[in-house]
């Protein structure tokens, strides 16, 4: 329906706009990204200090960054516009995807549902990595659906680029690949092409993720895919509150030279001992951070009272909504649908600083399930309303 698409394509500029007139585009972790793209810009080195090499964010954003370093003037405005994009681009492959699910043209309501999650878009205005990283997303699940409808594996190579582009953008990434890699054998598990298209898969990601694990070992000895800060993360995820209050661990921000002092402090090894400390604390504590961040709506967890309880109520109706859209959609696609929201909150539960921001790229499909939800329950009200309006005319 090219009313809805035109709609929510003018919907996005608004926001964009209005955004980028009321807010700051620069967030702490903004310094990094800037940091790390201006050293690849000058000296064409991946770098967070222009000397030793560096492990500290994951490459994709800096390197998409690093084109802006040449028009100065206005690299932030045209940043914002570029990201304004991503998200149009985004929104039409979130139409698309409907199609492919359900077999049909999208209801006029999806697009201003999706709209309506304005957080998800804001991010056009910020110099961060979530615009990116949900267009990456969404387009390795719009190419991860299309075998369903044609059996080629060129499709599932560029499901599996996406993922890959998508992890070196941000590493909670890695729990959806998990997860669509396993759902490929239960998906078609009659067809014949299977081991195939898991091949497929995997091969794809690892073209885009191999070299870069590559780069760490030669330049910083370390065989791994992952920044510093998600391994951090992992071992913030391991202390309890009073470690924390106390003091009682090490802290990279305490350092001058934080990105190498850092690498150096084996947080794996530390998070695996903490963890073997005391297995069920740990597991609760997993547990009752990813209940918090799944119970708030964004800007709403810090919030006053009021705003707390009305951000709960709506993010409970949206989950509500989205699992009624879960249990009315008979296509097998819903299970890929609901990756994202999966594979994000299994990476969650093990990170320290998981927070309401780093679900936001999973919620364009939550809202298409959810949008499924709204029209379930109008339909059910219609055929309940029916009967009544009879009786009235007898």
């Amino acid at each position: 329906m090219r009313y809805g698409k035109s709609v929510a394509i003018v919907g996005l500029l608004l926001i964009s706009i209005v955004g980028s007139q009321t807010i700051s585009p620069y967030f702490p972790d903004s310094k990094d990204y800037v940091s790390i793209s201006e050293n690849l810009y000058l000296k064409g080195d991946y770098s967070f200090d222009g000397i030793s090499p560096s492990r500290l964010r994951m490459p994709i954003y800096p390197i998409f960054l690093v084109p802006f370093f040449q028009i100065p003037q206005k690299s932030v405005l045209i940043l914002i516009a570029v990201q304004t994009v991503l998200n149009i681009g985004t929104m039409v492959l979130l139409l698309r995807i409907w199609r492919l699910l359900f077999r049909e043209e999208y209801p006029v309501l999806l697009p201003f549902v999706l709209l309506g999650h304005v957080f998800i878009w804001i991010n056009a205005v910020f110099v961060l990595t979530e615009t990116l990283f949900t267009f990456l997303v969404t387009s390795a699940l719009y190419f991860y659906f299309r075998p369903a409808r044609e059996d080629v594996s060129w499709t599932l190579a560029f499901s599996g680029l996406f993922l890959g582009l998508a992890f070196l953008t941000r590493s909670i990434c890695a729990g959806l690949i998990l997860y669509l890699l396993i759902a490929i054998p239960i998906m078609h598990r009659n067809s014949p092409q299977v081991f195939r298209r898991l091949a497929v898969l995997a091969a794809a990601v690892a073209v885009t993720v191999v070299p870069w694990t590559v780069r760490n070992y030669v330049s910083t000895g370390r065989l791994t895919p992952t920044a510093i800060d998600s391994e951090y993360n992992f071992y913030l995820g391991t202390l309890t509150a009073s470690d924390i209050e106390s003091g009682r661990y090490e802290h990279w921000m305490r350092h001058e030279n934080f990105d190498q002092l850092a690498d150096s402090f084996e947080y794996r090894e530390r998070a695996i001992s903490n963890i073997r400390a005391d297995v069920p604390e740990y597991l609760l504590r997993g547990t009752k951070r990813v209940a918090d961040i799944w119970s708030h709506f964004p800007t709403t967890r810090d919030a006053a009272l009021e705003y707390k309880t009305v951000g709960h109520m709506l993010q409970a109706g949206i989950i509500l909504l989205a699992f009624l859209g879960l249990v009315k959609t008979e296509s097998s696609g819903k299970w890929v649908l609901v990756g994202p929201a999966i594979g994000f909150t299994f990476v969650l539960f093990f990170t320290g600083t998981a927070t309401t921001r780093h679900l936001l790229p999973a919620m364009p499909f939550v809202l298409i399930l959810a949008t499924k939800g709204i029209l379930t329950v109008v339909a059910r009200l219609k055929t309940v309303q029916r009967p009544q309006s009879g009786l009235k005319g007898d």
